[in-house]
């Protein structure tokens, strides 16, 4: 069976931007049922988050009975999180075939964001008994950031300015969770550009 935790982690903060996940590759087996996808939201913010939801966008032709294809989670309170289970089967004849499910995380401020998974499909296992699962996966974890939050505390502040600076001129640590929360113009880069911005952001703004 495949067993898939995500866990999607909601960081509340003064600003938020269309984040995207790393794609991940996973493999389930040719004309399987029972594959499943654990999701889990988690509201590590102050504040609560209004009208979390989750829905499939697309899907290859040859992922079958995925349900449910759209989970409402409400409002999640800070520190606590919610859980939706996803289940889905894999067409006869569908070996060697490779394609993305997407799913869409939104919130009722309308902020959006993506989580693409790469399903391979493999043979299915030869046994003795009748096989009615896929196969399985390890956990992992996917974080959403929030360009300019270079330290990862949850605040945009001189801090992080000084965070990106270090990064960019000095080889210092690359901004947390990973480089691109220290990239404020969204360009895949993080440089002098995005420093001069975030200096805007933090001296500038209301």
């Amino acid at each position: 069976m495949l067993k898939k935790l995500l866990h999607i982690i909601l960081i509340l903060s003064g600003m938020w931007l269309t984040a995207f996940s790393p794609l991940m590759a996973y493999e389930v087996e040719n004309s399987s049922v029972g594959n499943i996808y654990t999701l889990i939201i988690e509201n590590t913010g102050s504040q609560p988050l209004h009208g979390v939801a989750v829905a499939l966008i697309s899907s290859p032709p040859w992922v079958v009975n995925f349900t449910p294809t759209f989970v409402d989670f409400g409002n999640i309170q800070p520190t606590l999180s919610d859980t939706a289970v996803f289940s889905f089967g894999i067409a006869p004849g569908s070996d060697s075939l490779g394609g993305e499910l997407e799913l869409q995380i939104t919130t009722q401020t309308g902020k959006v964001w993506k989580k693409k998974l790469l399903l391979y499909v493999v043979p299915r296992l030869v046994t003795l008994a009748i096989q009615t699962n896929g196969s399985c996966c390890d956990i992992s974890e996917y974080e959403l950031y929030t360009p300019g939050d270079a330290n990862g505390d949850e605040k945009i502040t001189l801090i992080d300015i000084v965070y990106v600076v270090n990064y960019v001129f000095r080889g210092g640590p690359e901004p947390i969770p990973f480089f691109l929360s220290g990239d404020m113009n969204e360009d895949a880069r993080v440089d002098l550009t995005d420093i001069l911005l975030l200096v805007n952001y933090v001296f500038s703004s209301p």
